[in-house]
């Protein structure tokens, strides 16, 4: 008989660093996580425990509705000002919804039902026409699915006819009071408390200034969730995942336009010989220039000289002087940004798994022929997506 080496099945060991130092690994990794922004969603922490799942939360992403507004929120600046997010978005709508779906009413199979195909057509296309559905709608609901993670889409029915009211998904709020028994409206869904698919319907909250609640039917409902499983009540953003990443990117850009613009102010540079005082050097540059003026600060009047430069200009400069390029001459810091810069603009993009250049706006390195091909993945994702809208 096989005999099993228990050695293996301990379980795990704080790590003793070779300063004698006791690390415990799982704090560790906590910190990672805290640094990548999942600490700030009402200090949830992963557990692995079956509540992780109780009343349709999503824990370690969110757990009360709280978090779940911090992480839309988060996500709805990402994806509504910040360039990156916009373009994100803007092409997944683009590719996913493009000009907008076609609605056609169809006989069952093997049956000729042709006059009230038409009936029944003519009532879809007068729907669509009321509410601009393929001209706004659409795009509007996958904007909202994309970026909040979810959306609910209300049919009402007055007096014979049938509009569409998009509820907002902050608007869906979970009732003060205890639920009955058997019943669990956390984050605002009502299902029954044995099975959070079921769900019965939506508390909404219209405005700030009243505490009541209205509740919809889920048979007038459409409630479309994304990136969870089917038991947690609310989805999560497609952003979200983007979020630890997009900061450091939006700062590493913004220092390299701040910094380049700085660089491309300077021509040239003169470095003086040891010993010159500050007097002779203002007097030489008084001597050369073309044109001076006086300009003020806030911290006093200073002369200001300007030396014209005409096109072919050489510079000859005085012994004990030494010339050195703009510091744009050496370019590879510049470089080297450009290629971190693109490095997280392609991890952002594999999101979705698109290209960098739908995002980076840069389509120096893109491959004419992946681009064209139908195959790539990110037109395979996008007809993956279209399935579940023309399936709601």
């Amino acid at each position: 008989m096989t005999q099993l080496n228990l050695a293996k099945y301990q379980p795990p060991q704080p790590i003793i660093e070779a300063w004698g130092d006791v690390v415990d690994v799982r704090q560790e990794q906590a910190d990672e996580w805290r640094e990548m922004g999942w600490g700030s969603f009402g200090g949830v922490q992963a557990t692995g425990r079956p509540d992780d799942r109780l009343g349709g939360k999503l824990r370690p992403i969110y757990e009360t509705e709280q978090d779940l507004d911090e992480l839309r929120a988060i996500s709805r600046i990402i994806a509504d000002s910040t360039v990156p997010g916009i373009a994100a978005l803007t092409n997944l709508t683009n590719y996913v919804i493009g000009k907008g779906f076609v609605y056609k009413a169809m006989p069952r199979k093997g049956v000729d039902e042709k006059e009230l195909c038409d009936s029944v057509q003519a009532v879809i296309d007068e729907f669509l026409e009321r509410d601009r559905w393929c001209i706004y709608r659409e795009r509007e609901l996958f904007r909202s699915s994309r970026r909040d993670g979810e959306y609910l889409l209300w049919l009402k029915n007055e007096g014979g006819v049938t509009t569409s009211r998009v509820v907002d998904a902050a608007r869906i709020r979970e009732p003060v009071q205890l639920p009955p028994v058997n019943v669990s409206w956390s984050f605002g869904v009502e299902t029954d408390a044995d099975n959070l698919e079921e769900v019965a319907g939506y508390h909404v909250q219209w405005d700030d200034f009243t505490a009541e609640l209205d509740f919809l039917d889920s048979s007038a409902v459409f409630h479309l969730k994304l990136n969870v499983d089917s038991g947690i009540k609310r989805g999560v953003s497609d952003f979200f995942a983007i979020n630890p990443d997009l900061p450091s990117i939006r700062k590493l850009l913004r220092n390299m336009v701040k910094g380049g613009s700085v660089q491309a102010a300077i021509a040239y540079i003169v470095e003086h010989a040891q010993g010159v005082t500050q007097t002779q050097v203002e007097a030489m540059r008084s001597g050369s220039a073309t044109l001076k003026y006086d300009k003020t600060y806030p911290t006093g009047t200073k002369q200001r000289y300007v030396v014209e430069d005409r096109p072919g200009t050489r510079i000859d400069v005085a012994k004990g002087q030494v010339y050195k390029g703009s510091p744009l001459a050496s370019g590879e810091a510049g470089r080297a940004f450009v290629e971190i810069l693109s490095a997280g603009l392609r991890s952002i993009g594999s999101r979705w798994c698109m290209p960098e250049y739908m995002i980076s706006g840069d389509a120096s390195n893109a491959n004419y022929a992946s681009t064209k091909e139908s195959g790539t993945p990110f037109v395979k994702n996008c007809e993956a997506e279209q399935a579940i809208y023309c399936d709601e």
